[in-house]
């Protein structure tokens, strides 16, 4: 019975049992051999005693057997709460590394971020010196063609004014003999006008002399003509209140046709 007790004992201290990554339990190899052992220890001793013996051995045999399973339970427990504690822990320090990174990775953007400013500050200030530089390179170039370009209209200008004086000159010269030949042009042309006027008036004179007898002339004959038509009209004005009216169509067209 020691034997068995220290047996017991030392299964009872042997390595705790492998918990699975689904949180079962599973027996270690040598616990597994250890109960062998018992197994084999209780099947020689129950063949060899009485059933009394037998039962009361059984019966304590359980209740070590339960008191296994109550530790073995509790140490399961213990070690499934330590397994979520490293978990948690795990995760916790996953957490704080990963925090720790992204802080890194910020300030190393943020440093970057910084760095590209100061260049493009930089570039920028580079650039508007090289512009300033250019700008004022044209400048001086453009007030150097603007001095030469106002010295040639200068030197243009006097020379135009010099060929526009002569020009004046000549132009003067040119009109006052123009004027000239044109004086003696109009006054030729005034008196040849003055002598056609005059010619021009005794024409129309005598025109109108002649003009005036032929209108005289017709003016006697619408008289004459008119006198003779009034008196034709009185004559037949006067047959028809008499009652007599000449049926003869062509002795009326005859009349109409003197009258007219």
């Amino acid at each position: 019975m020691r034997d068995m007790d220290d047996r017991e004992a030392g299964m009872e201290d042997a390595s705790p049992a492998v918990v699975t990554d689904d949180g079962s339990a599973d027996v270690s190899s040598h616990e597994e051999r250890l109960l062998r052992k018992l197994h084999e220890q209780h099947v020689r001793f129950a063949t060899g005693r009485s059933a009394s013996e037998v039962a009361s051995e059984t019966e304590r045999l359980e209740r070590k057997r339960a008191e296994l399973l109550r530790r073995h339970t509790l140490r399961m427990d213990q070690l499934r709460k330590e397994l979520a504690h490293a978990q948690r822990m795990n995760e916790l320090d996953t957490q704080r590394r990963l925090h720790g990174a992204i802080e890194a990775l910020e300030k190393e953007r943020r440093q970057r971020k910084a760095l590209l400013k100061q260049h493009a500050e930089e570039r920028e200030r580079i650039l508007r010196a090289r512009r300033t530089s250019q700008r004022h390179r044209e400048q001086q170039m453009l007030r150097g063609a603007f001095k030469q370009s106002v010295e040639a209209q200068r030197a243009d200008l006097r020379d135009v004014r010099t060929s526009v004086r002569e020009r004046s000159l000549h132009e003067r010269d040119s009109h006052r003999a123009h004027l000239a030949s044109l004086d003696n042009f109009y006054q030729s042309q005034l008196s040849l006008l003055t002598e056609s006027l005059g010619k021009e008036k005794q024409e129309m004179r005598k025109r109108a002399a002649a003009q005036s007898q032929v209108l005289e002339k017709m003016r006697r004959e619408f008289r004459d003509k008119l006198k003779e038509e009034t008196r034709n009209m009185y004559d037949m004005v006067a047959r028809t209140r008499d009652g007599w009216v000449d049926a003869d169509p062509a002795v009326r067209r005859r009349k109409r046709s003197q009258r007219i």
